[in-house]
């Protein structure tokens, strides 16, 4: 598991409650730490074409049909981890910024299935990427 330092560093030891297969090409699991919290993992990935690291965040409906994450049964955070050679870090988006930004589903938004995440090194950003990069570095903590 490619994350798994970068999640310790951030939330110290850890247990993997859940293997999340859907998204098993992102590290998709759910952790549970020593204090209880329950965490959603992913590893972005990058991509060859466009700046950024890429993450799905989806699951099968009772119908077997992919659908976004919910805001109902969603864990207070999410954990984005960014691993690029001596570039690494780790987005942790609160569950309530999740919904502001359309990421989880409510009754009044459809939420998303994927999206890319910017730490602060991916430049020459068009102006939507530069947009979502500057929201989401409120919420970047580099590691080294």
């Amino acid at each position: 598991m490619k994350s798994k330092n970068s999640l310790i560093k951030e939330y110290g030891q850890f247990k993997i409650i859940k293997y999340e297969e859907q998204n098993k090409e992102y590290e998709g699991v759910l952790i549970e730490t020593l204090d209880n919290k329950i965490i959603r993992c992913r590893l972005g990935k990058k991509t060859p074409t466009k700046p950024g690291y890429f993450v799905s965040f989806w699951e099968k409906d009772h119908l077997n049909k992919n659908r976004p994450y919910c805001d109902c049964d969603t864990p207070s955070e999410t954990a984005i981890i960014i691993n690029d050679g001596d570039q690494a870090g780790i987005f942790i988006i609160p569950k309530e910024r999740a919904v502001k930004h359309g990421l989880l589903a409510t009754e009044k938004q459809v939420g998303k299935m994927g999206m890319r995440f910017y730490p602060p090194w991916c430049d020459e950003l068009n102006k939507t990427a530069l947009a979502t990069q500057q929201w989401q570095l409120n919420y970047f903590y580099k590691h080294y």
